[in-house]
């Protein structure tokens, strides 16, 4: 039983992405099924009256500092996210955390388990980019599927063109960035996939590469070629063209700079960053006003008059939680990252892209925030099984 439910978690956050909208929020399956592993294990708990944790210390740490999270959030929602109902945002990502702190220190994760979850989670990818190609080809550029009436609301090129002027393909996701953060951590999850089959593998980050092209992000864009520099194995790489392939991505990363400056340029302002250097600054302008933050419900609140919720994760944990809710997200962020870190090097490719895409974009709401999460434990079992064979 417990078994069916991780599965059907896992399944709900990376591939059934149905959401049905509460109170300016969305219940999600994979919540629901959250709740129910929550609710399961915990009677569990209480039947046996034990619990023993088999975790390195560093671990342990980042499960202290996610309590701390959790419990200060709750109660400044409690103190100032009542009357906007931003209280639900919090009950929102703590299901989520609290669903990842059970899985990390409750549930035995044995071999065979561990790689016919991670086989799933990596098929979910590929089977999501196989899907997002054929809803652009379709002329869908966003697809929006709800429990209830209307079930699905579809975005074409006449769409897009109203609401963004110029076409953005964001798939079953609510944004673009979202949809290419998706694509970038399915790429580095079957990079890392050892049980998977090499040409399965290579197929399926292609195929998520495309995607990540048709949203017409520019930073996802910049993002993934980073990520694509960290998979090629220099150390198998004859010294020689090592140098080779630094210099061509040298050079190739200058022309596609002056390239994609030159096409940005035309439709943004550049030197202020999209005007994400005015947003920036009215976020800190506000932050300073309210230290303890204005916790409001997704990042509605107004900043410069003009503009919605800070345009970067960071900045929006700080404007919420305040000094010390900001403070607390960034330990855990840098924790998370150390963590897998310590397991493989490797891993600085995922955390480049991370923050690259977080410094510039407000995309950890709603159906990002399991990916977010429960892709730690996906990456931890490949580093890990790919480390054991090794050994």
């Amino acid at each position: 039983m417990n078994k069916l439910i991780i599965y059907g978690v896992f399944l709900s956050s990376f591939f059934f992405i149905v959401g049905n909208r509460f109170n300016n929020t969305y219940i999600y399956p994979s919540g629901i099924l959250c709740f129910m592993y929550i609710a399961y294990t915990l009677l569990n708990l209480l039947k046996v009256g034990s619990l023993r944790v088999n975790l390195p210390k560093r671990e342990l740490t980042l499960i202290l500092f996610l309590i701390t999270y959790m419990l200060f959030t709750f109660f400044i929602g409690l103190y100032i996210g009542l009357e906007n109902k931003s209280i639900y945002k919090v009950f929102f990502d703590n299901l989520y955390i609290f669903t990842f702190i059970l899985m990390l220190t409750t549930f035995s994760w044995t071999d065979d388990f561990s790689i016919k979850l991670s086989k799933m989670v990596s098929y979910s990818f590929i089977a999501m980019g196989l899907i997002g190609i054929f809803l652009y080809i379709k002329g869908i550029y966003g697809l929006g599927i709800r429990f209830s009436s209307p079930y699905f609301t579809v975005f074409d090129e006449n769409t897009m063109m109203h609401y963004f002027s110029e076409v953005r393909f964001q798939s079953v996701f609510s944004q673009k960035t979202k949809y290419a953060f998706y694509c970038l951590t399915g790429m580095f999850i079957l990079k890392t996939n050892s049980h998977l089959d090499v040409k399965i593998r290579w197929i399926g980050i292609i195929i998520l590469a495309i995607n990540v092209v048709l949203t017409n992000s520019i930073m996802s864009i910049g993002a993934m070629v980073v990520l694509m520099v960290t998979f090629i194995e220099y150390k198998k790489i004859n010294k020689y063209f090592r140098y080779l392939i630094v210099l061509v991505t040298i050079l190739g990363a200058i022309i596609c700079s002056f390239i994609v400056f030159n096409y940005t340029a035309d439709v943004r302002d550049l030197s202020s960053w999209g005007s994400r250097k005015y947003i920036w600054e009215g976020a800190l302008d506000l932050l300073r006003q309210h230290p303890n933050g204005v916790i409001d419900n997704w990042y509605l609140y107004k900043i410069n008059i003009y503009f919605q919720g800070a345009h970067n994760v960071f900045l929006n944990e700080f404007l919420d939680y305040g000094i010390i809710g900001g403070g607390l997200f960034l330990i855990i962020y840098c924790l998370i990252f150390y963590n897998l870190f310590k397991i493989s090097k490797e891993t600085i490719g995922f955390f480049l892209v991370t923050t690259i895409l977080f410094m510039v974009d407000n995309i950890l709401y709603w159906e990002i925030v399991p990916v977010f999460w429960l892709s730690y434990l996906i990456v931890k079992i490949n580093l890990t099984n790919n480390r054991s064979h090794q050994i």
